[in-house]
């Protein structure tokens, strides 16, 4: 509210819903079926409802078992751009900018609460994309449990290296950036909702992440050089294509207004 964010704060979910014709959850995923029983019959008709957690198959389950059939809803996946710096996920009003909503297509996504989802994300400078909710939460695990899980998996191996304790502070940028997956302790708990959800999506990603370092592995052992250098550059000229990417057209922000406030 000091920055001027927010302008006001319920005192319950009840009254914060009654007349609001957006309402965004941001919310774990097991948090999710208990908030959705609570809203529902708080909520407009017309009312749109927006999830933004990690497991999409399942929250739409829980959003036809507790909402009306004909209440308004999506789910959301806000993903920030390849290109975010070291400030991480911190709130600021730049924050989506470049990045995707990767959207669940649904029955219950119509035209008009699409057409609501993309011009929320332009104002936030990000670029709406609709796909399954299957899709959306195998690139979940992808591009965010994993990295965690392979975060947690270096610090694992290392912190039992002789000197490790001493030398901890001397860690260069590149360890540091990688074990950094886990500076939110406070999502421990949505790592471990989304690995429950969706256990056999992570062992695949795992194995796959075996496989590569095994082959890395052989490729050291017989000190294949050339190969480790194609292998790095592979994985750089990738990283590029990535970071390239963060650059996507968003609807015009006037545009954007004129959907929502019309």
């Amino acid at each position: 509210r000091g920055m001027g964010a927010i302008d006001r704060v319920a005192v319950n979910l009840s009254s914060a819903v009654r007349k609001a014709q957006i309402v965004i959850l941001a919310l774990p995923v097991n948090a999710l079926p208990e908030t959705f029983q609570a809203i529902a019959d708080s909520l407009l008709p017309d009312a749109l409802v927006i999830e933004t957690a990690t497991a999409k198959v399942q929250a739409l389950e829980w959003a036809e078992s507790f909402l009306a059939p004909s209440q308004p809803y999506a789910g959301v996946l806000p993903v920030l751009p390849a290109a975010a710096d070291a400030s991480g996920s911190r709130p600021r009003a730049d924050l989506f900018t470049g990045g995707l909503w990767l959207t669940a297509e649904t029955r219950r996504l119509s035209d008009s609460v699409w057409r609501q989802i993309q011009a929320l994300a332009a104002l936030t400078g990000a670029q709406a994309q609709k796909m399954s909710s299957e899709t959306i939460d195998r690139l979940a695990i992808l591009y965010d449990t994993l990295p965690r899980l392979l975060s947690a998996a270096l610090l694992n191996a290392t912190v039992d290296v002789p000197g490790w304790f001493d030398a901890r502070k001397l860690a260069g940028q590149p360890y540091a950036a990688l074990t950094g997956g886990l500076a939110r302790p406070d999502d421990d708990q949505i790592l471990l909702d989304m690995l429950a959800a969706h256990a056999d999506l992570a062992v695949q990603d795992v194995d796959v992440v075996l496989d590569t370092l095994r082959a890395l592995r052989e490729m050291l052992v017989s000190s294949d050089g050339a190969a480790v250098d194609v292998w790095l550059r592979a994985a750089r000229d990738v990283r590029q294509q990535a970071l390239k990417a963060g650059d996507v057209p968003v609807m015009p922000p006037q545009k954007a207004l004129d959907i929502l406030l019309g």
